[in-house]
This record gives structure tokens, sequence and C-alpha cells, in this order.
């Protein structure tokens, strides 16, 4: 299974349709975690599997959160403005344990982030626009994964890997 990740686009349709023209065969799911700013009928939505209500989302049609099942593997898709983010990822963990998770996704705070932690994957993409922290270059994640293992590839605007920024851990299989 592979699954583009991307959020906080901040009102840039276009690099959502570069990903889009780009990925649009290559990958099982395609996720936005909010902050689009985008009319929930866009026409842009049809090509995303997941897309997720941010703080800067209005309007109906972006649900708070959403639970997806790819392969073997529950995924648990939050903006995370609700989520108490600023005081680590004690209520994201509660919120996927509660699911029957082993992903989570999510976003907000705008810093790439990529670490299993209490029996869960936990990935932030960053910004695709207004990176912030360690990583201060726009991003989207390609996560994939096998039998054994989890791949996260963090990439650039311009659809290249980041160096230093790809991880691969120990897949986790709940139940």
């Amino acid at each position: 299974m592979k699954v583009l990740v991307v959020s906080d686009s901040h009102h840039d349709e276009k690099i959502l349709n570069d990903l889009i023209e780009r990925y649009r065969d290559e990958v099982d799911a395609m996720i936005h975690l909010g902050d689009s700013e985008l009319s929930a009928d866009d026409p842009i939505w049809q090509a995303f599997t997941v897309k997720i209500a941010g703080n800067c989302d209005f309007g109906l049609g972006f649900p708070s959160h959403a639970l997806l099942q790819l392969g073997d593997q529950k995924i648990y898709c939050v903006h995370g403005h609700h989520s108490s983010l600023k005081y680590g990822l004690d209520q994201l963990t509660n919120e996927a344990d509660e699911a029957g998770c082993t992903i989570v996704l999510f976003g907000h705070t705008h810093e790439a982030f990529c670490k299993e932690e209490n029996n869960l994957l936990f990935v932030n993409p960053g910004s695709i626009v207004q990176p912030r922290g360690e990583l201060l270059e726009p991003s989207y994640v390609l996560l994939d994964w096998d039998d054994q293992h989890y791949h996260v590839d963090f990439y650039n605007r311009a659809q290249r890997a980041i160096p230093g920024w790809q991880f691969t851990l120990k897949k986790i299989v709940n139940g």
C-alpha cells in the first residue's frame, strides 16, 4: 500500500493539482489533513480519498477526522487542532487507540514529524507551503508498507526526496 499525505496547503491549489497529476496512478490513497482553505465542494477533492477540516477550513463538508482501512492497517486522520498537540501526543494516542488504529496522520503544527510511540506510527507531513520546526522546507509524505516495515519519505514541492527525511520503522499490526 502506498499513500500520499499532504497538509496545510493554505489556498495553494496549484501544488495540490501538481501532486494529483504526478501521483494519481501511483498511490492507493491521497489524504489531505486540513487547512486547504478551499471549498468542500471544490472539484479537486474528487482525487482525494480523505479530506479533513482544519482550523482554517470553514463551512460544511469537511469531517473533523476520518478512519481509513488500507490492507492490514487502520489509519486515523485528523488535523490536530483539537488534540492538544502543544502538550504532546497523549490525546492523539487515546483517540487512535479508541478507534483501533495503527497509524496516526495529523497536521496543524506545520512541523514535519515521524515517530513510533505507544505502539502507533505518528506522521505529520509538515506544511506544503508554510513549514516550521526542524524541516524548513515545504513538504508532503509518501507512506508505504510491506510485511515488515513502514517507509515514510518526505518530499519537497519539486517532488524530490528531502535528504535525511526518509524513515523505515518496524511495522505495527494490531489485533
